[in-house]
């Protein structure tokens, strides 16, 4: 439960302040990180990748919306199909799931191989 907290707090920390001059990907690497120094299972990384890195983007994408009053999600919205600014924020946080996932799995995979991992329920 210990690695749990520490790996979604990690990735949700580290990945807030790689918006700060780092690309968009670097949640990847949070991720990476984030499995490779608190290991957890597997079924249980993609699940903390995924709540963690959709968290990290949702709340980002509402602060960036709410700041300019839901001018640009409006605009955008319209450029795809006419979906509304709470559509576009989940379809971002979704992304963000998937790339803090994607880490998650590399960081795992890469642990078992250089490490070597005991079962971890």
């Amino acid at each position: 439960m210990k690695n749990t907290s520490y790996s979604s707090i990690l990735i949700i920390v580290v990945g807030g302040l790689a918006w700060f001059g780092l690309p968009w990907w670097s949640v990847a690497v949070a991720g990476m990180l984030a499995a490779w120094f608190f290991p957890v299972g597997l079924g249980r990384s993609t699940a903390i990748g995924f709540a963690a890195g959709y968290l990290l983007w949702y709340s980002g994408a509402m602060f960036f919306d709410t700041a300019n009053a839901s001018m640009l999600s409006g605009k955008v919205g319209k450029l795809f199909l006419g979906l509304k600014s709470w559509q576009l924020m989940a379809i971002t946080g979704t992304i963000g799931g998937l790339l803090a996932t994607c880490g998650m799995l590399t960081g795992y995979y890469a642990r078992a191989l250089f490490v070597g991992h005991k079962q971890i329920a």
